[in-house]
């Protein structure tokens, strides 16, 4: 008896078929994979939101200083008992992760977001350093620690956007924004302790009655005093989504 094997033709159309599928199963399974790498870098926002709230109540209700020991120190220094996991700040999407923060302890791609007193004395809206938390009149909307490519254990709405990242302070990438999960939104941690993603323009646009905004100073009267706190809001709006 003669056996039948498979035909050129009918080979080259399973072959087709098997391209087909994994062209169709292939990006859904990356974009299922930074799901999952999201959602990891949302819990490690989570827990470091939670060591700043612990940090505040054992120190008379009052948040961490941005650096400390004369700059040779950070927040991060300061919260570390109540983490003890510098892996903590590796967020497993982000490049600058891979590299040292400004003082060369932890990883890159968180940074905090405090006024310094110079900054706070323009704000207003409870604004101090250090900062204590009965000044605050909105912490479920006051952001205080974001994601971005810049190398910085601080940040602020000071800081340039372009795309893609010019700064030499920045992880080479889409913009200097870029968290590794896009280049215009992160997680991001705010006051009363809790973190959800964002939009980075968001962050300008969200108001309370007063017109503060969430890095918790009202832009309307912000810019006539200092006007290179508009330049990350500047930035992100003269590039189109």
């Amino acid at each position: 008896m003669r056996r039948k094997g498979f035909t050129l033709i009918e080979l080259l159309v399973v072959i087709a078929i098997i391209a087909i599928l994994a062209a169709i199963l292939f990006p859904v399974f990356a974009r299922a994979r930074e799901q999952a790498r999201k959602s990891a870098c949302l819990s490690n926002a989570k827990q470091i939101a939670l060591a700043m709230t612990m940090y505040a109540q054992d120190y008379d209700d009052t948040l961490v200083l941005r650096y400390i020991n004369g700059g040779k120190g950070s927040w991060k220094d300061s919260i570390e008992p109540y983490l003890k996991n510098a892996d903590i700040y590796r967020c497993p999407s982000n490049p600058a992760a891979a590299r040292k923060d400004s003082l060369g302890k932890y990883p890159a791609g968180y940074a905090m977001w405090l006024p310094d007193p110079p900054i706070a004395v323009n704000m207003a809206s409870g604004a101090a350093y250090p900062q204590p938390m009965a000044g605050i009149a909105y912490p479920a909307s006051s952001l205080i620690v974001l994601e971005h490519s810049y190398i910085w254990a601080d940040t602020g709405p000071y800081l340039q956007y372009n795309e893609p990242a010019k700064d030499r302070n920045a992880v080479p990438g889409p913009s200097e924004w870029n968290s590794g999960h896009d280049k215009k939104a992160c997680n991001i941690v705010y006051l009363d302790g809790h973190a959800k993603w964002s939009t980075l323009l968001g962050t300008f646009e969200r108001r309370q009655a007063d017109g503060v905004n969430e890095w918790r100073f009202n832009p309307d009267t912000m810019y006539k005093k200092l006007a290179y706190m508009r330049t990350l809001e500047d930035g992100l709006r003269s590039y189109p989504n």
